[in-house]
């Protein structure tokens, strides 16, 4: 009975390995994706429907870059078995490239801004509104309000993923001591890490200033 079992389940595994090998196209495609951009939490329920989706993309490139690589550049494919160099090659280039493109989009959302501007839709591809506010203010410098009243002049060189982690890398920055004339003195610059133990209080955007050699002066 134990062979007999054992038996059984490699049968299974069998087959499950065509499915395996339909979803790494897609996989490979996720893997890219994840590297290159930061997105939303996902379950397994989500991986696996966007590892379809994804598959599905990239067997319709395959597609039509074959049929195009045969009928213009005479490129010999074997479309008998699917499993040699020039199909995996051209199967997994798809896979990347697709996987670039989605990053590229998600950064710079040029076909999301177009749904955003015809009124389809008003979300972004950004994981949280904490990196949503940063991006949409990108080139900005802040003023980050301590809840011990200080404030903190600079530029957000690096910002968390989301607002749980609450850290900001300002480069360069100032500690703002108000004057009587409403001027600050930014002579002598910091790189300064924020992180959730100094208590932020709440983070303003402001244009940033031309920096003299000597000193720099700060409006409020």
């Amino acid at each position: 009975m134990g062979a007999m079992d054992t038996l059984a389940q490699l049968s299974d595994f069998n087959k499950l390995v065509p499915i395996l090998v339909f979803l790494l196209p897609g996989l490979l495609t996720m893997g890219v994706i994840e590297v290159m951009v930061i997105s939303r939490r996902r379950d397994v329920f989500d991986k696996v429907v966007l590892a379809f989706v994804l598959t599905f993309l990239n067997l319709c490139l395959f597609s039509i870059s074959r049929r195009l690589l045969e009928t213009y550049f005479r490129v010999s494919f074997d479309h008998v078995n699917f499993y040699t160099s020039k199909n995996l090659a051209l199967l997994i280039s798809g896979a990347i490239g697709i996987g670039l493109l989605w990053s590229f989009e998600a950064t710079n959302e040029w076909v999301m801004e177009g749904f955003r501007l015809l009124k389809f839709t008003t979300r972004t591809h950004k994981p949280s509104t904490w990196r949503e506010t940063f991006v949409a203010n990108r080139g900005s410098w802040i003023v980050v309000h301590l809840k011990d009243k200080r404030r903190i002049y600079g530029n957000p060189l690096h910002y968390s993923d989301g607002p749980r982690e609450r850290t900001v890398n300002l480069d360069p920055a100032f500690w703002l001591t108000d004057k009587e004339d409403g001027s600050v003195d930014m002579s002598q610059p910091a790189n300064l890490l924020l992180d959730d133990n100094i208590q932020i209080e709440f983070i303003e955007f402001v244009k940033p200033q031309p920096r003299e050699k000597k000193r720099v002066w700060w409006r409020r």
